[in-house]
């Protein structure tokens, strides 16, 4: 954690929590979870003695440490601040009023961009939500943080979502990628996919059309197609203007209605994608194809797509080009910056 970090796509990392427990395939080598227990253990068999406090749990106990709090608040540089690379801010053992105290450092710092990445999208989904009807709780939070720096912020919560807040889900296959109807119906600056490590393709059609007003008709699983782009979309129903009406289809039996979907003003649900392959000694390969998937939906949808790397023994090993070029695409709102 500090200042300056070796992930591409970020300038920087904060973690108010450390600590977390796997919950699908991607979290199978988990580069955090190994690095903290292989110092747990030296630290357990005297080789670490002086091993930071975090180093003294294993992983899977989820630690809160209040005292980095404000650490964001020194830094006067602006910068992109990935969240919690070390945990999972969303995490169940991390309570809703360290929630509400790490968006009021959030709140605080508006110089900065911060980038949140949950397997738990549910969860983020439900605190960002109620938390619009409680930006009170925000206010004070702050207000303990001009004790603690001992100077005057002159920030308040302009706005909610925050203007500086992005919010983001991991997808490594289309098994998991039921997060992102989560993440869609958050109300979030930016939002964003992290498909690392990527194991297998990931259709995000259902996400990535930018059509504002059309018509489709879906069957009993929500699969819908779009009569303006013709594309075959799994319904996603989000706060943007989704209207359900039941269709009686002539010469139809009542127990097969079909629902046709009025998208009104729905606009694009993701952001931001970012992609590659896992490192480490048990690395599983990344299939290029599955990069190119995603690079080609994104450009079609006019998404930035991140190539973070391609993967193998080491970070470096398998380089970061695809198909003779490297994808650094970023978000608009740091283009215009």
């Amino acid at each position: 954690m500090g200042d300056h970090s070796n992930i591409q796509w970020t300038d920087a990392t904060w973690s108010p929590t450390v600590g977390c427990t796997r919950v699908s395939d991607g979290c199978t080598n988990c580069y955090a979870f190994q690095l903290h227990d292989q110092r747990h253990a030296a630290y357990l068999a005297g080789r670490m003695p002086n091993a930071p406090a975090q180093y003294h749990r294993p992983f899977s106990k989820v630690q809160l440490i209040p005292e980095r709090l404000s650490l964001p608040l020194r830094w006067t540089k602006p910068r992109c601040i990935f969240v919690d690379s070390m945990s999972d801010l969303f995490h169940a053992d991390v309570p809703n009023d360290y929630l509400v105290r790490v968006f009021a450092a959030m709140a605080a710092a508006p110089q900065h961009q911060f980038q949140v990445l949950t397997k738990r999208p549910q969860r983020m989904h439900r605190f960002v939500t109620e938390a619009a009807n409680n930006l009170e709780a925000i206010r004070v939070q702050m207000n303990e943080l001009e004790f603690d720096l001992m100077r005057p912020l002159t920030e308040t919560v302009p706005q909610w979502p925050l203007p500086n807040v992005w919010l983001g889900t991991s997808v490594e296959n289309q098994a998991a990628a039921y997060r992102i109807d989560w993440l869609v119906k958050t109300p979030a600056a930016v939002r964003f996919l992290s498909c690392e490590p990527l194991l297998g393709p990931v259709d995000l059609a259902p996400y990535l059309c930018q059509h504002w007003s059309h018509n489709g008709c879906a069957d009993a699983e929500g699969v819908w197609e779009c009569m303006q782009c013709g594309q075959r979309h799994r319904d996603v129903p989000d706060e943007r203007g989704s209207i359900t009406v039941l269709e009686l289809l002539p010469g139809t039996p009542r127990s097969e209605y079909r629902v046709r979907r009025e998208m009104v003003s729905r606009g694009r649900t993701i952001d931001w994608v970012i992609a590659g392959g896992e490192s480490g000694p048990d690395f599983r390969p990344l299939d290029l194809d599955w990069a190119r998937g995603l690079r080609d939906q994104c450009v079609a949808a006019g998404v930035p797509y991140f190539h973070k790397q391609n993967g193998g023994r080491t970070a470096k090993a398998g380089g970061r080009e695809l198909d003779g070029r490297t994808w650094d695409e970023m978000p608009q709102v740091l283009q215009a910056a």
